[in-house]
């Protein structure tokens, strides 16, 4: 498969559809996303920790005409069966309103790549 020892899913088995939304896509996505994380989770027999990593494009007016930028935004850190996508695109959507917060004026245009990384940990015992 796509795993190496830190499990990293490749950012290519994420990819379905067209990607202006960052909402839609995560669901659109969403059972092979889950497919991914149960899979890391039988792999490595133990606590898997998760995130989503999404490289997008954003636009924006000015003097020269249109300008294009790229950005990566990654989600929180997951931990075992609490990965939710409607709650990694509220975060990846909440830092790409941070990102604009300060009166850049860019907008955002699509989704160029996206990466599920799962990881092993083992949690303390106590």
């Amino acid at each position: 498969m796509f795993y190496d020892q830190s499990l990293e899913r490749s950012s290519s088995m994420l990819f379905k559809g067209e990607h202006c939304d960052i909402r839609q896509f995560l669901l659109d996505n969403n059972e092979l996303i889950q497919g991914a994380l149960d899979e890391s989770a039988r792999t490595a027999g133990t606590s898997v920790k998760s995130y989503v990593t999404m490289e997008t494009q954003l636009v924006r007016e000015s003097e020269d005409g249109l300008q294009s930028t790229e950005t990566k935004f990654q989600s929180d850190i997951h931990f075992d069966n609490e990965f939710d996508v409607t709650r990694v695109a509220d975060e990846i959507s909440h830092q790409l309103d941070h990102f604009n917060r300060e009166g850049s004026s860019w907008r955002f245009e699509k989704i160029l790549s996206a990466k599920l990384t799962t990881a092993v940990y083992r949690p303390l015992a106590g």
